[in-house]
Formats: structure tokens, sequence, C-alpha cells
């Protein structure tokens, strides 16, 4: 089953969609007769074969191919997937997905490109002619040294067959992230012949008990690879080591999924990248794992120059790792969503140099009797208090350490839960609703 001979006619026709038709089975090769066809979406479950002639349509922009089995299809260097010879350059969103071909695969989508299961030698020169490329996705392809792609702005590679990945022709990219959820026998390398300026993000995810070496190529040297990386985000992974060095960024995000152990969420390095004295402070994320803060694993975060901590989601009685203890510029600290707190830690006050505290409070009881010395502070806010330490903090025993707080100039705040937030702009011309 494939298009009626009727819709060859539509020359002015725009937008064509093929959705749910289990028994379609290819594009006529005449599809490319469509001169004025802007968008083709194609949803069919059975299609066999990928017409030849889309090159041809030379004013589509929007190229849609979801759930494909290209069964008895084998691309060729000659006769791919699909070829771009004369609309490469005018592609504005193509996007391929869950296609399945018995030796290869390659997706798309606005100015993006997808792979999977890519075994093919030649799609470098193929993927060079998408000269408006900027985002490229990589599924379980082996691939080692990228062409050239000028425009490349984002790159997202998963499942590697690769130990190797050479980013020198990458010179725009500003988005780098990398998966694997299985174990690679080597060292996976990240090298380039010189830094990448314009990377600003890296996110590294599911690489469990496993080496990542980045580095500048033919040098021993590895500093300011990434000089103006603005976040660095480690995904729901465990015991990953950076030899020899981490990359610095403004921000670290360490992530893990519910019931993921806290002790091997931290990665472990040997010194971190760029000069010995960084001209900022870094701050620091720590999201969604289960207990294991006081794991002496922590004590890697040791190495960083941090300014801001925050940690959300830890299922810790106390959600507090003891290696901030030795933080000499450590200014913030936020302790978010973490259900069971039971307690601050007494040792809280040998951090002189935080300015700001926050603690999502919720069924702690009693502040510690040394919060008072905190006496660095500039704000304190205890939020999703509960009723006991509410009612301590306005007129009990808890009232008197805060009091003495505020008379240092600090500012505290108690919040409790459910409290209702309204902000109010005021304007000449709107009247004020009433509440």
């Amino acid at each position: 089953m494939t298009l009626p001979d009727t819709i060859r006619s539509g020359h002015s026709l725009r937008k064509l969609e093929v959705v749910d038709c289990q028994n379609f089975s290819a594009l006529p090769e005449w599809l490319g007769e469509l001169m004025s066809l802007q968008e083709l979406t194609v949803h069919p479950a059975n299609l066999d074969l990928l017409s030849q002639s889309i090159p041809y349509l030379t004013s589509l922009d929007t190229l849609v191919v979801n759930k494909c089995k290209l069964i008895r299809y084998r691309p060729t260097p000659e006769r791919p997937v699909l070829s771009f010879r004369r609309s490469g350059s005018n592609i504005v969103e193509l996007h391929i997905k869950d296609l399945e071909l018995m030796f290869g695969a390659y997706y798309y989508r606005h100015e993006e490109l997808h792979l999977k299961y890519n075994t093919g030698k030649h799609f470098r020169r193929w993927m060079s002619s998408l000269t408006n490329l900027v985002k490229l996705k990589l599924s379980s392809a082996e691939i080692g040294r990228l062409p050239s792609l000028t425009n490349l702005v984002k790159l997202e590679l998963s499942e590697m067959q690769t130990h190797e990945l050479h980013l020198d022709r990458l010179q725009s990219l500003e988005e780098l992230q990398i998966s694997s959820s299985v174990h690679l026998l080597w060292p996976f390398c990240i090298c380039c012949t010189e830094p990448l300026r314009k990377l600003k993000r890296i996110v590294i995810s599911e690489f469990n008990n496993q080496e990542l070496q980045i580095s500048m190529e033919g040098q021993g040297s590895d500093e300011n690879l990434f000089p103006n990386l603005q976040d660095l985000e480690i995904c729901c992974c465990s015991r990953l080591r950076f030899e020899p060095s981490i990359p610095r960024s403004d921000r670290y995000i360490l992530s893990g999924r519910e019931g993921q152990p806290g002790q091997n969420l931290c990665p472990s390095c040997h010194r971190i990248m760029g000069p010995s004295i960084p001209t900022s402070l870094s701050k620091v994320e720590i999201r969604l794992f289960s207990r294991g803060f006081s794991s002496a694993s922590w004590d890697g975060l040791g190495q960083f120059e941090i300014g801001e901590l925050t940690i959300d989601g830890c299922s810790d009685k106390i959600p507090f790792p003891e290696s901030i203890r030795g933080w000499t510029s450590f200014q913030k600290l936020q302790i978010l969503n973490c259900e069971n707190i039971t307690m601050l830690p007494e040792w809280l006050t040998k951090i002189t140099s935080l300015r700001e505290l926050k603690v999502d409070t919720y069924n702690l009881l009693t502040l510690p009797a040394c919060i008072s010395q905190l006496t660095g502070l500039q704000t304190m806010t205890l939020s999703k208090c509960g009723k006991t330490l509410e009612r301590k903090c306005k007129s009990g025993e808890d009232k008197e350490k805060l009091e003495s707080l505020r008379g240092l100039g600090v500012d505290v705040r108690i919040e409790p839960k459910n409290m209702v937030k309204v902000r109010i702009i005021h304007s000449e011309t709107t009247p004020l609703l009433s509440l």
C-alpha cells in the first residue's frame, strides 16, 4: 500500500501526513514531484522503503518519520537511508525516530541528526552535506573523530561503542552530553587539539565504575581545556573516576536516582583543571539519592573551591557532609526537600565563612544550642517548619537562640509548612484585587 496517484497532481500541496496506516509499506518515487511540499510526516508501522526522491523536495523544511521498520532495506554509500544532495542546506526540521534497519539507521530533528546502531564507514562524508547541522545525537555508534561540523552547538552520545572521542573540529560546540549504561573495559577518553572555548555545559550520566580521561591531544597538560564551562552535571553515575583531572566549572551538579546510595555518587579525581588559584568560586548541587552522606567518600568535595552548596532530596537524618567543615570560602548552604532531617550538626558553627543558610526543617523539633554562634551569618531561613518548631521559635526555648542572632543583624526568617507566598507588583493602571 502506498499513496494514491491522485496526490501526484497536488503541485500546491504544502503539508502531507500519513499516520496510523498499518498496511502502508512504501513512499512512491514520484514524491519528489511535489515541489511545494514543506512538511512530510509518516508514522506507519510497516514501511519497507523510504523514497529516494526525497532529496528533490527542495521546499521541504520538516520531515518526521516515526516507528518504521525497514527490514528489507540495506543502506550503502550510494543508496543511503536518506540523502540531501539538493535540499540539505534548506532543512529546518528533520526527525526520524524508532527506525529499525538491518544494517543501520539515521535520525534527524530540527537541524539535528540522530544515528542509532550505525556500523557504516562512510557516514562522516554523508553527514558533512548537512551544512546547517546544529544538533547531533549518536546512539550505539562506532565513532572516534567527528567530521568538521562548524555550526554544531549540541552533541549527545549514548551507548558508545568506542573508547575515544575527538572534538577538535567542533569549535562551536556549547553542550556535550555523554551517557553509557554498559561498562567499558578501557578508560573512555575525550580529547581535542585546542580548547573548546564555547563549551558551556557537560552532562555525564550512567557511567558506573568507569575511568574518564579528558586531555589536550598531543600534550601532557589538560589545563584550560574548557575555559568557559558553566555547568558540569554528573547524573546517576557510581564510582566515576576522572584521570588525571576533572573539568573546572562554575557549577557542579551531582544527581542520583531515588534509592541510589549516596556514598558512591561523588566522583574522584587527583586535581581540577585550570589555574591553581581560581578566579571565582564554584557552586555545587547534590540532588535525589538515598542515605550515605556520612560516608568518607564525600571527602572528595574538599578539592573544590566551593562558595555555594545545595543538597536537595537526601534521605539522611543529618543531610550534611562533614567534609564541608574545612571549606574556608564557603558562603551559602541550602538543605532542601530532605524530609527525614532530625537535627542540625553541632559542628555547623565551625564554618565561620558562612553568610547564608536555608533549611527545609520538616519535622525538626528543636535548634541546636550552637546555632546562636553563627555570628557571620547575614541571612538564615528556616522553611517548611512543623508546628512544634514554629512554636518554639516564636515563644519557646528556641526564641532566645534566634534573638541573639537578630541582635547581631542577622535576617532570621521562619516559614511554616504550607505557607502561601503572594508577590504583588504595583501597577499604575491595574487596581489591586481583593484577597
